[in-house]
């Protein structure tokens, strides 16, 4: 499963390392006891899309583990339970909204077959599976329906067993109106039509979990595609048929955005040492999807959001990494399971992993070893702003805790770490196929994946998974390096500062770790490569060298999941960003030449701008200038604004806006009139542009309201991208009640949901310059939105509710937390509210440290009055 954005907002207090997550009710999770294993699932149901109804029959195929037993447990919630019966006879049964407990009529014998069939219903879930359909203010909705069922929300659309451990073959017969498609698990049997309506019968024959079965109905058009998967035999490929589904109005999206799933399927097969799995391969994009995609079995669901034209394609690549992602789940979670949610790490680190390794076949080395440097960047992000856990936990209050970027970035930079670690991708690729292989269609947890590494390579990665995996952190290395020119010796030290002394163990990490010496000669560079055991809290290393180095370079192929601090001569460093042949390492040069703000230094990546030739330095180059803040930086910026890659251009709008000046304004207000190719430096320069204009005054502020006017009346497009930008602008003129009304407006606009959630995550911050009535306005609003049935405009209104940093905000988050049905919205809702906690805490003591300063400067005051007064009369 992906997801489009995650904001994790917290109080500072909490960011220690944690055994597990910080919030409360915390507790370590179990699979539950079996009382059997499930054979198949077969649900007979009728789609009332008019009264938003779900109703059937579903029928379990149970095969009992042990005898003696008189009750069974299964999971269903907030449905109307019409009848159970076992084995075709009628049984008596409590049902109280979560769990319906089946009274069986006899004992149960071992190995015995019970077929238990549940007729039920359920009228407008919130969970499980969703019904979309035009409504009054929004008539231009399609009419779909779809379901959801990761992590434990099978249980709200049909009875089951819901956890992983179950894995069962399935079927659906989905009866709904004539005139719409339906998409499921498996191959479609046969279609029935009669009356007006039609019965499609899907079956998934190869047994997979719960939380994977799947249907998607209504307003669809479909485009039919193949992926040929070359294997021994040339001749004789494999044909994976592929459907693509959306509704029609965004038909002409599919193609530019799923044209490389083919490719995709072929790149997979290889690498993974296993050809697709299923029997045919569908991908649907649907309307309010709650988070980027899911990886249903051979029936991927997305959001329509992630659809993209052709401006889009220039320089969004969420659509096709989402692709990547959810396909490769196909093996990773689909065909091998994870036994429990606390495993989550070993499917989405895979799923991870595989978006880097696409964009490395697809795109070069370049292209794969910035993707991972943003990675490392995503979680680092995580840990040092909210918490630090154990990638693999128990402990959590719900599963969606573990949807985080430990689950996600770090256990995908992790497999990288295993990539490296065996030394090759042929010994890689051998060992997920024994992973694979070994557990086809069966429940894994870490020690199979030790298991196929043994098995495949002989190398152990108990001791790799043991110090990321199993315990919290990150070891956060400080390198320093000096040359001894008499001695011809190079001399390196390096600190985990993470750690306290070398006894420190649960935070020492025993490192094997790599260092180039570049010597650079007529513009060419050599390097002499050693490898060194990094396990204590600090050592120093000595090199016998030749001739001293033009730079240095730690970890030079990025095979370390780390921070990294260097304090390295400039010269070193300027020479590592001209010559170094990674790019992530020319970024690390670059962090480090930017420590200090001096025009020497802002001259340094002025020419390595210049030089540069891959955008992802740039990008990061243009980043660090504007955080340097040297007028210099102003000038190269403003030099740069039309560099090639729009990526860049995006970076430079953002910069642009750390400066607060006439200069800046006009050059961003020209670029944000005439616009860009690419939305997202379009957007970007807007944004930009309100920033400024709330430092330079009203003048400046009355100019850019009026074209946040015009972007607003004129620029509707895809995705919003720019409109929604335009309020980003007018929200940070906060200070101006004009502003304030047109965010208003548009967070009242119902046709049009992504704008209007766009306008409600602006109302926080834009009401905070604003007088008391307002601001008081401001929060009705949100109150009026708190019990919105659409998990985005949800999603935004905490996130309002979290920037007006204001306590009457949070009984109003603590309504959200306590009513949202999303685990992720409860907890954004929870961050939320601590962080108001601790900041006005931080305020409190902020202003008692104030009054302490101003009473200890007139107790000074009066002690020097009285010495004054000593020293006249002595």
């Amino acid at each position: 499963m992906s997801y489009l954005n995650k904001n994790l907002l917290s109080s500072n207090e909490l960011h220690p390392i944690y055994q597990g997550f910080y919030r409360k009710n915390t507790k370590n999770h179990y699979n539950p006891d079996r009382s059997g294993t499930v054979q198949h699932i077969f649900l007979d149901l009728f789609l009332d899309f008019e009264s938003e109804t779900l109703a059937g029959v579903a029928q379990i195929t149970h095969k009992c583990l042990r005898s003696g037993l008189k009750t069974l447990s299964i999971d269903a919630v907030d449905m109307e339970i019409a009848s159970v019966e076992v084995n075709y006879q009628r049984v008596d049964f409590n049902y109280d909204k979560r769990v319906i407990h089946i009274r069986l009529n006899e004992p149960t014998e071992d190995e015995q077959y019970l077929i238990i069939a549940i007729s039920y219903k359920t009228i407008q879930p919130i969970l499980g599976i969703i019904f979309v359909k035009p409504t009054t203010e929004n008539p231009h909705k399609p009419l779909q329906v779809w379901s959801q069922g990761e992590s434990t929300q099978s249980r709200y659309w049909y009875p089951c067993f819901d956890y992983p451990r179950q894995i069962c073959t399935s079927e659906i017969r989905a009866n709904i109106p004539e005139d719409m498609l339906s998409v499921s698990n498996g191959v479609l049997v046969d279609t029935v039509v009669e009356g007006g309506r039609k019965i499609d019968h899907w079956k998934q024959s190869q047994p997979h979990p719960s939380y994977l079965m799947s249907l998607t109905a209504g307003e669809l058009m479909e485009i039919r595609d193949e992926a040929k998967i070359i294997t021994e035999d040339p001749e004789n490929p494999t044909i994976i048929p592929l459907t693509y589904y959306t509704q029609p109005k965004l038909g002409h999206l599919l193609q530019t955005t799923a044209y490389k799933t083919p490719k995709m399927i072929q790149f997979f097969s290889h690498f993974f040492g296993v050809t697709y799995p299923w029997n045919k391969y569908a991908q649907t994009w649907v309307h309010e999807f709650i988070w980027g995609g899911m990886e249903n079995t051979s029936a991927t669901v997305n959001t329509d959001r992630a659809l993209v034209d052709k401006r889009a394609s220039l320089d969004y690549d969420f659509g096709e990494i989402l692709i990547a992602h959810e396909l490769s789940h196909q093996w990773f979670g689909d065909l091998v399971v994870i036994d429990h949610w606390s495993n989550l790490w070993i499917k989405e680190g895979a799923a991870t992993l595989s978006e880097s390794l696409w964009v490395e076949y697809e795109y070069g080395k370049d292209e794969y070893d910035y993707y991972r440097f943003r990675e490392v960047l995503e979680y680092l992000d995580e840990s040092k702003s909210s918490y630090t856990r154990p990638t693999m936990s128990q402990s959590y209050q719900d599963e969606e805790d573990l949807y985080d970027r430990h689950s996600y970035t770090k256990a995908g930079c992790i497999y990288a770490m295993l990539r490296s670690l065996v030394g090759s991708d042929e010994l890689f690729t051998k060992s997920l196929k024994t992973f694979l292989t070994t557990h086809r269609h069966q429940n894994v947890d870490g020690k199979d994946l030790v298991r196929a590494f043994d098995i495949s390579t002989g190398i152990n990665i108990q001791p790799l998974l043991d110090q990321y995996i199993y315990r919290a952190g990150h070891p956060k290395l400080k390198v320093t390096y000096s040359w001894n020119q008499e001695g011809g010796m190079a001399k390196v030290e390096i600190e985990q500062t993470q750690a306290i002394n070398d006894s420190d163990k649960d935070n020492l990490f025993d490192l094997r770790c790599e260092i180039d010496f570049g010597v650079v000669d007529n513009q060419e560079s050599e390097t002499t490569r050693y490898t060194i055991n990094v396990d204590k809290k600090s050592q120093i290393f000595y090199f016998k060298l030749s001739e001293k180095p033009s730079y240095i370079s730690v970890d030079p192929d990025q095979k370390i999941l780390k921070e990294i601090q260097l304090s390295v001569p400039l010269p070193e460093l300027v020479s590592q960003l001209q010559y170094d042949i990674s790019s992530t390492q020319r970024i690390y040069a670059a962090q480090a030449i930017a420590k200090e703000n001096s025009l020497e230094r802002v001259t340094a990546l002025e020419e390595q701008l210049d030089r540069e030739t891959f955008w992802g330095v740039k990008a990061e180059i243009v980043d660090l200038l504007g955080k340097i803040q040297h007028t210099k930086s102003i000038e190269v910026l403003i030099d740069n604004i039309n560099q090639e890659n729009p990526k860049v251009r995006k970076s430079i709008m953002a910069s642009l806006s750390t400066f607060r000046t006439a200069e800046v304004f006009s050059t961003l207000k020209t670029l944000a009139e005439k616009g860009d190719e690419s939305y997202f430096v379009e957007a970007e320069s807007i944004k930009s542009l309100g920033v400024v204009a709330s430092y330079l005054g009203i003048d400046f502020e009355i100019q850019t309201i009026e074209l946040c006017k015009d972007v607003l009346e004129k620029r509707a497009g895809w995705n919003e991208v720019v409109r929604a930008a335009a309020l980003q602008a007018l929200k940070s003129i906060n200070t101006n009640k004009d502003a304030l009304e047109i965010i208003v407006f548009y967070s009242q606009q119902k046709s049009n949901p992504t704008l209007q959630a766009a306008a409600i995550s602006a109302l926080g911050h834009a009401s905070l310059g604003q007088n008391d009535q307002d601001k008081e306005a401001v929060l009705n609003i949100l109150k009026t939105m708190s019990g919105e049935r659409y998990v985005g405009l949800e999603r935004a209104t905490v996130t309002a509710l979290s920037q007006m940093n204001s306590e009457k905000a949070v009984s109003v988050l603590r309504q959200i937390q306590q009513s949202s049905y999303y685990g992720r919205v409860r907890n954004s809702a929870e961050d939320a509210i601590n962080s108001i906690y601790a900041s006005k805490k931080d305020s409190q003591s902020i202003m008692e440290l104030r009054q302490m300063v101003e009473k200890l400067s007139e107790e000074n005051r009066e002690l020097k009055t009285r010495v004054d007064e000593i020293t006249t009369k002595a």
